[in-house]
């Protein structure tokens, strides 16, 4: 059996980096996408909606 020349560890660690890479990315989306939910409902419960209130026509 051949041993594995060092450009092949090489090879297949960045490969597994780049899958890594993939995975974290996909948790992340996933958890700040939930957060953004939570965030979004605290604010609106605090502060209401004043997005509601500097619309375009008012201001005119």
């Amino acid at each position: 059996m051949k041993e594995w020349m060092s450009f092949d560890w090489w090879f297949y660690g960045g490969i597994f980096v780049m899958a890594s890479a993939g995975i974290l990315f996909a948790v992340q989306t996933v958890l700040f996408a939930v957060k953004r939910k939570r965030i979004g409902r605290r604010m609106d419960e605090e502060y209401g909606q004043p997005g509601k209130y500097h619309n375009e026509s008012s201001q005119s």
